[in-house]
């Protein structure tokens, strides 16, 4: 869920900022090359690790193995960082009204 919450946030400031319909990708790093986003080192970090894992969860004979690899303690982890990166995201420059 972190990627989806991160990938739909990147989407709004794409069609904020460009005035037109973003690209059909799941690629969060794309869609951030896409908007020459200067992202912090520490968000960078998280959403590479994010957008890495993200594909075998959309998967449901793959997400037993992923829930595996991301203990409790890891997924809380995600997601307060992923709830940082969005804060900082929503401050863009980019989007109207602010």
């Amino acid at each position: 869920m972190c990627h989806l919450a991160l990938e739909k946030t990147l989407k709004a400031i794409y069609a904020e900022s460009q005035g037109e319909n973003p690209p059909r990708t799941h690629d969060l790093l794309f869609l951030i090359r896409r908007l020459e986003l200067a992202l912090p080192k520490t968000h960078l970090e998280l959403i590479g690790v994010i957008n890495n894992a993200s594909i075998p969860t959309r998967y449901p004979e793959d997400l037993k193995q992923i829930v595996s690899q991301y203990p409790r303690r890891a997924a809380i982890s995600y997601l307060a960082k992923t709830k940082r990166a969005i804060k900082w995201l929503r401050k863009s420059s980019r989007l109207t009204g602010q």
